[in-house]
């Protein structure tokens, strides 16, 4: 009997993801951890529907995530002046601030996790994900 593959990846993820908001707690979903790293790490301001794109999630799914971490203060939007439809998404100092502790509790993660995993393992295990990614886009072409 076969297993989708997809149930294990999405329990790893689940537990992934309640590890890092349980070493942040400052941080209500892991969500808001990636749309904050994606923010400080992009070197030019992103639309609502840029953030979307890059977070890959649908526009409406952004703009509920978005107006989340506005009431707790992480971010701001500011209407683009050039397309007013546009909206950008910006990191508030709380926000900023938070950047080195999410670091901080991924690495805290990562190393709970690769316990008693050589490098070789974790290697060939990130090189499987990748081409099994990869061959999973190149059926969609």
């Amino acid at each position: 009997m076969h297993f989708l593959l997809s149930k294990s990846l999405s329990r790893l993820s689940r537990l992934y993801s309640r590890a890092i908001t349980r070493v942040l707690p400052e941080l209500k979903f892991e969500h808001h951890a990636e749309i904050l790293l994606i923010l400080a790490y992009t070197n030019r301001r992103l639309t609502q529907k840029e953030l979307a794109e890059l977070y890959q999630a649908d526009k409406s799914r952004i703009a509920v995530l978005i107006e989340g971490m506005t009431r707790d203060g992480l971010v701001y939007t500011e209407q683009n002046s050039a397309d007013r439809r546009a909206h950008f998404v910006l990191l508030t100092s709380k926000g900023e601030a938070i950047i080195p502790k999410i670091q901080q509790a991924i690495e805290q993660v990562n190393c709970m996790i690769n316990q008693q995993l050589d490098k070789t393992h974790l290697d060939y295990f990130y090189a499987t994900l990748f081409k099994m990614q990869s061959n999973l886009v190149e059926l969609q072409v």
